[in-house]
C-alpha cells in the first residue's frame, strides 16, 4: 500500500444510477493509498450502483456519509476535502 495520500479526505460525489465499476475503481485506488474517503450526495441514506449499460437495479447499494448542510456563509465543522471525484456517469449528467 502506498502512502501518498495518507490523512488525505476525497469526497466522493455520487447519486442513484452510479455506475458501479466508476463509483468504486478510484476509490479503492484512493484508499490504497492511504486517503479516507467519504461519499456524498443530493439523496440521504444509500443510493443504488448499477452494473452493465442496461438501466438495472442490479449493483450494491452504497452507504452514504452524513455531512452537516449550511445555505449560508462557511460553517464550522463542515469538513474539508483534498480532491472530489464525480464517476463519469454523474458528470456527464450535470454537464446536460
Amino acid at each position: 500500500m502506498s502512502d501518498a495520500l495518507q490523512g488525505k479526505r476525497i469526497a466522493i460525489i455520487a447519486t442513484d444510477g452510479v455506475e458501479q465499476v466508476e463509483l468504486e475503481t478510484p476509490r479503492d485506488a484512493v484508499m490504497q493509498a492511504g486517503a479516507t474517503t467519504q461519499l456524498l450526495s443530493i439523496d440521504t441514506g444509500e443510493i443504488q450502483a448499477v452494473t452493465g449499460a442496461s438501466i438495472c437495479v442490479c449493483g450494491r447499494r452504497h452507504q452514504l456519509t452524513p455531512t452537516p448542510t449550511s445555505r449560508g456563509p462557511a460553517v464550522e465543522g463542515v469538513p474539508r476535502y483534498m480532491a472530489s471525484l464525480i464517476p463519469r456517469r454523474i458528470s456527464q449528467r450535470l454537464a446536460g
